[in-house]
């Protein structure tokens, strides 16, 4: 296996985009009111059925995107619609040295002022917005390999699933397993919205009320009813890129933290002593399809292992990943002893972005903590962030965690 040496975008993307004005959409399209761009036509996403539910713009536009700026790397440009804080882009240009290229429009002209330009947009998601030759991966393959019913096409080991497409049977009419449990998925659910997991008739019944909220709002074309997979001894996200040869290089493989309900709270991960020669046959059935479809660029495969050995692929998800971060920053921690480091998204911090960086500076300069991104929410005082805290092993990740806890940074929900 070819394994990545570089910890950047820029670095992995570099050959692929060194002709031609290329440039990364560095957020999500969202449906809600709040957007100029919804994307409720075309390329439709499931982000949320009642709008107080639907994914913020704080979270869309700032802390997710400036999750992805942060790791972006020398010689890549990003595309924003919301400035990260200077003390945030201080501190990365300090840990990581690289010059940071951003073009920020506002959030009212973003999509036409590409559209009139020569670039070619790198997207997690296509956009309803833009035109189809602005994307770099054409939009139309690109929303297909994103969809929940192309997962049989990626891997022979997908649990044995029913596709149902509404325009050829009602909601009511979809014919559900008499045997729980089971789980049901949207076609393109984001961040782990539009999955449900079926373990009873209260599960059941509020699944039938979120869907009868998406099907109102024409935001739902078709579900899969998948095979529940029980006894699971671990849940990875196997990451990797796929270069325009269909040549692929390998990211690393997180350990995925998720809660009893099936929501992603961030991974785990084990640079050394994780074996990514057993996802061999899974990298390359998946990257060759993607490859088959026009795609280049980043993919995580979600994998669950049962108790017999026996791997099972869940979800492909053919963008850039949550932890995708996580896994470039290997080089850099192994240089320094870290093996183990864990990612997440729901730590917060009393102060301002300025403050939380300057209380953690110890921690910060010794690389026990990464700050990818940083929120400050007036009304309550806190700053949400997103990053990675990391240790020697997970015993030593532990104790930095707890040292880090007594300075106020916690984790939440």
């Amino acid at each position: 296996m070819k394994l990545f040496d570089g910890n950047s975008f820029a670095e992995l993307y570099k050959n692929d985009t060194a002709e031609g004005d290329y440039a990364f959409m560095l957020m999500y399209p969202s449906t809600a009111a709040w957007s100029k761009y919804p994307n409720t036509s075309r390329y439709i996403i499931q982000d949320g059925n009642e709008e107080h539910q639907k994914v913020g713009f704080d979270k869309v536009c700032q802390r997710e995107a400036w999750k992805n700026l942060a790791v972006l790397g020398t010689g890549a440009k990003g595309i924003l619609i919301a400035e990260p804080p200077p003390a945030l882009l201080d501190y990365w240009q300090e840990t990581w040295n690289h010059e940071y290229n951003f073009e920020k429009f506002t959030p009212e002209n973003y999509c036409d002022r590409i559209n009139d330009s020569t670039q070619k947009i790198i997207t997690l998601f296509p956009y309803d917005g833009l035109k189809p030759e602005r994307h770099a991966v054409h939009p139309e393959e690109h929303y297909f390999l994103l969809s929940k019913l192309s997962l049989n096409q990626v891997s022979p080991l997908v649990p044995s699933y029913q596709e149902h497409h509404f325009s050829e049977t009602h909601p009511n009419d979809v014919n559900l397993p008499k045997v729980f449990p089971y789980v049901i998925k949207t076609s393109h659910g984001l961040s782990g919205e539009g999955t449900y997991l079926i373990r009873s008739e209260t599960d059941l019944e509020n699944c039938r009320k979120e869907f009868r909220a998406y099907w109102g709002l024409k935001l739902v074309e078709a579900v899969v009813v998948s095979d529940f997979v029980s006894d699971v001894v671990d849940n990875y996200c196997v990451q990797f890129y796929v270069n325009k040869k269909g040549e692929v290089t390998v990211l690393g493989a997180t350990h995925q933290l998720v809660s009893e309900q099936g929501v992603y709270l961030g991974g785990l991960i084990h640079y050394e002593h994780t074996n990514l020669e057993q996802f061999a046959t899974i990298i390359n059935h998946t990257a060759a399809f993607a490859h088959q479809h026009g795609y280049f660029g980043v993919i995580g495969v979600d994998v669950l292992e049962d108790k017999h050995g026996k791997f099972h692929v869940i979800d492909a998800n053919v963008r850039i990943n949550g932890s995708s971060a996580m896994c470039l920053q290997k080089n850099d921690l192994l240089k320094i002893g870290k093996e183990t480091a864990k990612y997440a998204g729901n730590w917060v911090m009393d102060g301002t972005e300025a403050e939380v960086i300057q209380k953690l500076n110890k921690h910060l300069k010794r690389r026990d903590f990464t700050i990818l991104s940083a929120l400050y929410y007036p009304e309550t005082g806190l700053t949400a962030i997103y990053g990675i805290a990391a240790g020697e092993n997970y015993e030593d990740m532990l104790n930095i965690e707890k040292q880090m806890e007594t300075l106020g940074l916690r984790q939440v929900g």
